[in-house]
């Protein structure tokens, strides 16, 4: 089992600016030539329904 010995921190910084994400002011910015740019654009991707098909 999995204690809080074991937790970890995860660095919440590298992770926004790996998808692409870089704060402007009060907004942010896309970058997609950023490493996790392609998994940043699937997670906020519209899903496709027969509509849009």
């Amino acid at each position: 089992m999995v204690g809080r010995e074991n937790a970890i921190e995860p660095d919440l910084a590298a992770l926004w600016r790996n998808l692409g994400l870089r704060p402007c002011g009060e907004a942010l910015e896309f970058d997609d030539a950023a490493p996790l740019a392609a998994i940043r654009k699937a997670i906020t991707a519209r899903a496709k329904t027969k509509e849009t098909d």
